[in-house]
């Protein structure tokens, strides 16, 4: 893209901190500073200090086909510059999070599923008194994969207590009879869901057809490619040393259920308040929330006005305007 079509603005998403174009920004320290205190949250575990908008939004990759691969796998993951790399999962060889996912409607997907988890990053976050939970889930960690919002038969929907351990694995078909939208797929096991989707068990499915393509050309004018943006939300919460933790309060002693861990950055596409610059023109935004707690209010700085045209059940009849959304 030319220089001269790119516009510098620095307007962005509050609370998300996504940027719609931005100047740079100084480097600033080279480690974490530690966390402020707040008076008034004393049993909260702050995050350290971090500088927002150090890293630019990372492009999910994408796969698509009728026979596809998806393994799940423990990696280490950088998640901002001052930060050390953290224990984490992924599919499809990614280091957090997995690919984005495109079929188009009726189209039969054959996933071919394996878990191949060794270290689990949050095993003393594990709580053997959750139904379903023991102690063996520390390390032979059950996974099962599911396609959320998809119309799939039981035997490949992934439910609960359709696991697979370490070295086991399981072929999924989906068969896409639905409307086209924004899906996603992420794990589902008995008392581990949120556990294994906070470490990274989540990705993207786009659901196409012949008129929300994602080519360029298609009959409504939808943005495509780089005006395409996936963008996966997430809270997190970061222990003095760097590392991605689910406890949120002192209250709770680890290795017990907290019923809601809020985190206090904001994540996206496994980068913390990462920023964009833009080209000219519209963009259109992919949003899911992956959050294991948080509802997003989402609106740009200055309030201008942006248009809403689908959720996870397809396409609105026609755009909604508005100048914010809640997620």
């Amino acid at each position: 893209m030319d220089e001269s079509h790119k516009i510098r603005r620095r307007s962005f998403v509050q609370g998300l901190g996504l940027l719609a174009g931005l100047s740079a920004l100084s480097a600033g320290s080279a480690t974490a500073r530690p966390p402020d205190i707040d008076p008034l949250r004393p049993f909260q575990l702050p995050s350290p200090r971090l500088e927002p908008f150090r890293e630019t939004l990372p492009v999910l990759p994408g796969i698509s086909g009728g026979n596809l691969e998806l393994r799940a796998a423990s990696s280490m993951h950088r998640f901002h510059p001052d930060l050390p790399s953290s224990p984490s999962l992924g599919y499809g060889g990614m280091d957090y999070l997995g690919p984005t996912i495109e079929a188009h409607v009726d189209q039969l997907v054959t996933v071919r599923y394996a878990n191949d988890i060794s270290a689990y990053p949050l095993a003393a976050d594990v709580d053997p008194g959750l139904h379903g939970v023991s102690d063996l889930d520390r390390t032979q960690v059950p996974t099962s994969l599911h396609l959320h919002g998809g119309v799939t038969a039981p035997q490949f929907d992934g439910h609960p207590e359709l696991i697979q351990r370490p070295g086991e694995g399981l072929v999924h078909e989906y068969t896409n009879g639905r409307a086209a939208g924004n899906l996603w797929y992420h794990d589902h096991a008995m008392g581990m869901t949120r556990l294994n989707v906070y470490a990274g068990l989540v990705g993207m499915y786009f659901l196409r057809d012949d008129v929300d393509t994602g080519a360029a050309g298609n009959s409504l004018g939808l943005p495509t490619g780089e005006f395409e943006l996936p963008m996966i939300l997430q809270d997190k919460v970061f222990t003095s040393d760097g590392q991605q933790s689910v406890r949120s309060t002192w209250l709770t002693p680890q290795g017990s259920w907290d019923p809601a861990t809020p985190g206090d950055v904001g994540v996206v596409n496994g980068v913390v308040w990462p920023k964009v610059e833009v080209a000219r023109g519209l963009y259109r935004l992919r949003l899911l929330n992956a959050a294991t707690y948080s509802v997003w209010n989402l609106h740009f700085a200055n309030r201008m006005r942006f248009w809403v045209i689908g959720s996870e059940g397809g396409l609105l009849a026609a755009p909604a305007p508005t100048d914010h959304v809640r997620l």
